[in-house]
């Protein structure tokens, strides 16, 4: 499910506008029936999408962001793509960023984003992993195990003040494996 993961969202990085997932089936095997824990997978996944609907609709951010591999490997695979698959997308509030490692051996990378003139907070929310990550001038780093998906809330700083709090929703807080 890991894998399902990380191509969606390589899709969803690279401009699909939609996605179908077909239920694998042989003879009288079916995945919903015999598989009920796959099965809920797809479902939190589909879920993650909608919730995500309005930053996946926001229009993107041609060519803005700098993404550099600092740990890992950087030489692009058999298809003539690098580890990375990014997007950056742009919201009344701030900077939506979807990346992706679609290798199958952990990375470390560093992001730059454009910086407008009201400011980044200093802190962007990873959804769905409830943690934050330091930004420091539009630039900040992460680590990525085999087929991760990050997913960054960067909130631009309105009237001076940063955003008080991050408010983590109920789905956000269970334990994902």
């Amino acid at each position: 499910m890991i894998e399902v993961r990380c191509m969606t969202y390589m899709a969803v990085a690279h401009g699909i506008s939609g996605v179908s997932y077909i239920s694998f089936h042989y003879g009288e095997w079916w995945v919903d029936e015999l598989a009920p824990a796959y099965w809920a997978q797809w479902a939190d996944l589909t879920a993650e999408l909608r919730c995500l609907a309005p930053y996946l609709l926001a229009p993107e951010v041609p060519g803005e962001l700098e993404a550099e591999i600092i740990a890992g490997s950087k030489e692009p695979g058999a298809l003539g793509y690098t580890a990375l698959h990014l997007s950056l997308r742009q919201t009344d509030s701030g900077y939506f960023l979807i990346a992706v490692n679609g290798f199958n051996s952990p990375i470390k990378a560093r992001f730059t984003v454009p910086v407008p003139v009201s400011g980044i907070a200093a802190h962007a929310a990873v959804r769905f992993e409830n943690r934050l990550v330091e930004v420091a001038e539009g630039v900040f780093e992460d680590s990525f195990a085999p087929y991760a998906v990050h997913l960054y809330e960067l909130p631009f700083v309105v009237d001076g003040a940063e955003r008080e709090t991050i408010s983590w929703p109920r789905w956000q807080r269970r334990a994902r494996p």
